[in-house]
């Protein structure tokens, strides 16, 4: 299993505000958990883009699994981990149900059924790639490192935010810098940018920046990719850092 968070670029306004972007790895499983928080600007893989082939070698290769199998308990929370023979059995079903999983979609690959249907049945089982951007962190923090937090969606908030105390953020540069996740200096010193004015330069990474994910199928449209924030949350990946913005 794996559960993995890297920032991909940090930038800070004139106005000392921070916007964070970081590409995302975790089970699919917590995925509904992650979305409940409004404030960030998220985009995510499909499962409907990956070929069944690819899907089912994913599952068989790494499957998605709980970090902590809880011992059933009444409420939320379950404290207690299974022990020795239950803990063993209970991991090697979920495997069963996996392979399970695996057996059906196989069979109905063969049939000609679409993948966005035959992948359906292997998401409970699978990873998915998020790549999320925002300015407000802190209550995602304070609830999802909580104690109380389902185990995985914990250990993945644990991730984000040590990756985000170890990342070296930029400051913009006043009146134009833009936040362009994905775009080095060598992008910059293309002909393709030294020949447009500032504008038209920063227009033209954006939408570069809104494709460069190319694991991810769906990429956000470059015109809203590019929008110019007017409240104090990031509402895209992409977006100029102005005194304004903020």
């Amino acid at each position: 299993m794996t559960i993995e968070a890297k920032v991909v670029l940090d930038s800070i306004s004139e106005e000392g505000v921070r916007l964070t972007t970081m590409e995302l790895t975790y089970p699919r499983f917590i995925h509904a958990e992650f979305m409940t928080h409004r404030v960030f600007s998220r985009n995510a893989s499909s499962s409907r883009a990956i070929p069944v082939e690819k899907m089912i070698e994913r599952v068989k290769k790494e499957p998605a699994e709980p970090v902590h199998w809880g011992k059933n308990q009444p409420g939320m929370q379950a404290n207690e981990e299974l022990q020795w023979d239950a803990l063993v059995q209970t991991r090697k079903a979920w495997l069963e149900a996996r392979d399970a999983a695996v057996k059906f979609a196989a069979r109905m690959h063969e049939l000609g059924a679409h993948k966005q249907i035959v992948n359906r049945v292997l998401e409970p089982f699978s990873h998915i790639t998020v790549l999320v951007t925002a300015t407000e962190w802190d209550n995602f923090f304070a609830l999802r490192c909580h104690p109380d937090a389902d185990p995985t969606m914990r250990t993945l908030a644990e991730a984000m935010r040590e990756a985000m105390a170890a990342s070296d953020t930029y400051n913009a540069q006043p009146g134009w810098s833009w936040h362009l996740p994905y775009i080095t200096e060598a992008d910059w010193r293309t002909d393709q940018v030294q020949f447009r004015t500032q504008p038209e330069a920063n227009q033209y990474l954006a939408m570069i920046s809104a494709a460069m994910r190319t694991t991810r199928p769906e990429p956000p449209s470059p015109r809203r990719t590019a929008a110019r924030l007017s409240v104090p949350r990031a509402c895209s990946s992409c977006m100029r850092l102005t005194r304004n913005t903020w």
